[in-house]
């Protein structure tokens, strides 16, 4: 009798009798496989009367949260807006106003000096009216500045009325130096606490209103100004 030929490799019922397969490879017999996983659960709809009476539910809360988010956005548009404007009140009310300069009887400080303008005048000569030499006559009219300086330093200092100018305009004027002298008031030097009145003269045209008085202690230093009009 001829001997049947082997089966072909592939999977088969397990010829021991349990419930899984087992591959043959032509010559031998493998592991066991394992059961094969169940099929997942079919998924199962929302039925239509569900449904109808869901939606409602549904509509509600979605007003709900729209309305939430209606809300939040503006209560942080409120709070962006009261912030913007609360930014821009800081900075209106940060930024720096202009000290007003002082006038006539206010004092006006550079350097070691405090300088207080006394009164203004005019006259065709200044200088020392005893004197001829100690005289200066105007090529047009003098404007006569009555100054008091006080030292303010810890060190004596050496007032110059040629530090000092008269603001026109745009236009700067210079002290006449020997009127200054007729007075006594060219270069004088004043200690600590102490104080003089001395009158600046400045030779300008006729009928010249003048603006400011711009007070030095050096030739160097910034100085500062005294308005003239009110």
């Amino acid at each position: 009798m001829a001997q049947q030929p082997p089966p072909q490799p592939g999977w088969y019922p397990d010829p021991a009798g349990g419930w899984g397969q087992r591959y043959w490879d032509g010559t031998a017999w493998g592991p066991v496989a394992p059961p094969a996983a169940p099929p997942p659960p079919a998924k199962r709809g929302v039925s239509p009367a569900l449904l109808i009476l869901l939606l409602p539910l549904l509509c509600c809360g979605s007003c709900g949260v729209l309305g939430l988010i209606g809300a939040f956005s503006h209560h942080d548009s409120g709070n962006s807006k009261s912030s913007t404007q609360a930014a821009a009140g800081s900075t209106a009310n940060s930024t720096p106003t202009a000290k007003p300069l002082p006038g006539i009887g206010q004092e006006a400080r550079d350097g070691k000096f405090g300088f207080t303008v006394i009164s203004l005048s005019r006259s065709q000569i200044a200088g020392d009216p005893s004197n001829p030499y100690l005289q200066s006559k105007a090529k047009g009219e003098f404007i006569n500045v009555r100054l008091q300086v006080v030292n303010i330093g810890s060190q004596p200092q050496t007032y110059f009325a040629t530090n000092q100018k008269l603001i026109v305009g745009s236009q700067t004027f210079s002290a006449d130096t020997t009127a200054a002298m007729g007075v006594g008031g060219a270069d004088e030097e004043i200690n600590p606490g102490l104080s003089i009145s001395t009158t600046v003269s400045f030779d300008v045209p006729p009928g010249t209103v003048p603006n400011y008085l711009e007070v030095h202690d050096s030739m160097f230093s910034g100085g500062a100004k005294i308005r003239l009009q009110a």
